[in-house]
């Protein structure tokens, strides 16, 4: 089988462009393209390199997951150990996702993939990511407006689960205290 350097580059290119522009998308880091080329050029040479050093050396996992940081640090501005682990563990859930939905449309499509039907399952994609985590933002934003209230009624002394208000901050007219 014949391999033309010049696509196998491209190809890798602009998916490794497009998975690193969802993934800054979905953690709300600011995307700064030039960046995105850089990373997505080591990338790519990466996939170019293992034709000419040898694929045994090339597709070791530390290898590759290396290669992926690398591309990582340089794509987006690391803030910390915790924030690089969780762009690196959104960057592989997005590569994840988009590859089993082009793989589903592969095998659906009979071999027939087209380039439309790729753009369509990227966005496609992107809605179902972007779904997912912000489902999961939504639920930490809840349990970090959770609070332990004391309610003292007589000598009795209840301690339950409440919500801060953080919309009008309501307040008893007469006490002056916040109303829950």
């Amino acid at each position: 089988m014949v391999y033309y350097v010049e696509y196998v580059f491209l190809e890798n290119f602009i998916i490794d462009f497009i998975l690193l522009f969802i993934t800054g998308k979905l953690i709300k880091r600011i995307i700064i393209i030039k960046r995105l080329i850089l990373a997505s050029f080591i990338g790519s040479l990466y996939v170019i390199l293992t034709f000419y050093i040898g694929k045994e050396f090339m597709t070791y996992f530390i290898v590759k997951f290396s290669i992926s940081v690398l591309m990582i640090m340089i794509a987006f501005d690391s803030k910390g150990i915790l924030t690089s682990l969780r762009v690196i563990i959104c960057f592989y859930i997005t590569s994840l996702i988009m590859v089993g939905i082009i793989s589903a449309l592969y095998y659906l499509t009979y071999d027939k993939l087209t380039v439309n039907a790729i753009i369509i399952s990227i966005f496609i994609g992107y809605a179902a990511l972007h779904f997912f985590f912000k489902e999961i933002r939504d639920r930490i934003a809840k349990h970090n407006y959770k609070r332990t209230v004391n309610i003292n009624i007589g000598n009795k002394r209840k301690e339950i689960r409440g919500y801060i208000d953080t919309g009008n901050e309501l307040t008893d007219p007469v006490t002056g205290k916040p109303v829950m």
